[in-house]
Formats: C-alpha cells, structure tokens, sequence
C-alpha cells in the first residue's frame, strides 16, 4: 500500500479540479461550446501526440469504454465519436458540468457522464454495462489512495478486458525538476514535491509517481495482466508562449535531433503508459 503521506482530505482534491477542471484553461471560447471543445483538442494533441496512438480511438467502435477521470470529457467525446458506448466518471462536479455542455453542443448521445469517487468500487451505472475497454489517461495517481482504485479495475472489468492507463513516472525530467525546485519546501518527500507542481494550478492536492516496476507489481497483484509499460511526452516549449497558444520549443530542444529527443522520451518520460488486461 502507497503511503498516504500527502495529509489532504478527498474534499481538498474535489476542490482543486472544481476550481480548474484539466485542460479548461486552453480555449478562450464560451465554455462548453463546440469552439471551446475543438480548440481544447487542438492543443492536446498537439502537445501530446502520443495519447492517440495509445488511446487508438477508433480500434474501440461499437465496444464498452470505461473512463477513469473524465476531466472536460476530451478523450471520452474521441471515443464517442469512433463509435464507441462510454461511461466517463470525475470526482469533480464542475468538470461534469463542463462535460454535459459540451455533449450538448456536440450532439453525441453514446456518452454518458457521472460525478464518482473511483476508491469506490460501486459504480452509479447500469450493472449490465462490462467494459471492453477501462481507460484513464493521468487521472489515478491524482487519488489519495490510487491503489483503491487499482484494485477495483478487475472488479469492474471482465476476463480480457483491456486496461490503458497512464500515471506519472518517477524517473523522468519533470520529476527530478519538480523534486530539486521544491523537495526543500515539503522535507524532502518525493511526491509532495512533485505534486505542487505537477499541474497548470500549483498544490495538487496529491500527485504520486512511479516506477515500470511498481506500477507493473500493483496491477499484477490486481488481476491484471500487463502486456507493455513504456514513457512518452517530455515538455518541450517555453511556458509563456506556450500559455498564448504559441509553439516555440526551448533552444536546446530545437537542436536536440529527433532520433536523440525520442530516445530520451523513453528513458525519461512523463507520461507511463501500461497495457494490459483483466485475468
């Protein structure tokens, strides 16, 4: 069991997200708009081109997808769009606000959002509804207890359902950044370092990080059968121009041949990403 080590309630993390649900902040149109949903896109994968090859939205059409983690609902609206039947769930009732303006803008009817706490294993959903998919892109680790939710993905899931989720990686540039900036604030403790900056906002709630190891041990001991674990997304842009919707890489990024920067992607990555599958 990871170590709650952070000292915040559940109602300090539904309070953080309320106040900025992720990624709300990357469209200046009318919130919930159909502009505001497109632009939102735009901007995230573009920055993060590597979610649609893991998402690989549209291998999921006419199947069950369960989403861990809504946020403004911008991979979930994805799998709707290729065909997909999804259930996408948030702590935070502003981000599902958020969501059901946006469905309404889009027009798209094979989605449904609900407010849920994932620690929970009872989910406010018709039983009948197994996912073939379960799917959650940076949204466990945020959990005061992520290995709650862990072990509730095979409870919620079948044998063969397939499992994508993305958390934090411990060996990575950003982590080491965030630890040296502000490990002597927080004495010295790895994830509450990470965590006062690990998002746009600053003092996240909880943010943990991981190992391939760690991660792969958890879901093991979870039921969970994983096929690939493998690190992508180092930020690359100047921050201010970035906050502008300007692309503008750092100077040493811009020399960086790409061969080199994707080698260095994968040892020292953000983003983890693991594949598997409910035993």
């Amino acid at each position: 069991m990871l170590k709650n080590s952070q000292n915040n309630s559940k109602e300090d993390v539904i309070n953080y997200w309320n106040k900025r649900p992720c990624n709300s902040g990357h469209s200046d149109a009318p919130i919930g708009s159909k502009s505001f949903h497109e632009q939102v896109a735009l901007k995230r994968y573009l920055v993060e081109p590597h979610i649609l090859d893991f998402a690989d939205f549209q291998a999921y059409f006419g199947q069950n997808v369960l989403e861990i983690g809504s946020g403004i609902g911008t991979d979930a609206f994805q799998f709707a769009k290729s065909g997909a039947i999804v259930k996408s769930g948030d702590i935070s009732h502003r981000s599902i606000e958020i969501c059901e303006k946006i469905k309404v803008s889009l027009e798209v009817e094979n989605v449904e959002f609900f407010c849920h706490d994932f620690e929970n294993s009872k989910l406010p959903i018709e039983p009948q509804f197994v996912p073939d998919l379960i799917y959650s892109f940076g949204v466990i680790h945020h959990s005061p207890d992520p290995e709650k939710v862990f072990q509730n993905l095979s409870h919620w899931g079948k044998p063969g359902t397939k499992v994508k989720i993305m958390v934090y990686s411990r060996v990575s540039t950003k982590a080491l950044a965030l630890y040296i900036k502000y490990g002597y604030k927080v004495g010295f403790d790895f994830d509450k370092a990470v965590a006062l900056q690990s998002e746009a906002q600053y003092g996240s709630p909880y943010t943990y990080t991981y190992t391939r190891k760690k991660i792969r041990k958890i879901l093991e001991n979870n039921n969970i059968q994983v096929t690939n674990i493998f690190k992508r997304h180092i930020f690359t842009f100047k921050v201010e121009e970035y906050k502008a919707n300007k692309y503008v890489k750092k100077f040493y990024w811009r020399i960086v041949p790409k061969s080199v920067f994707t080698k260095v992607e994968t040892i020292l990555g953000w983003h983890l990403l693991i594949e598997g599958e409910v035993l």
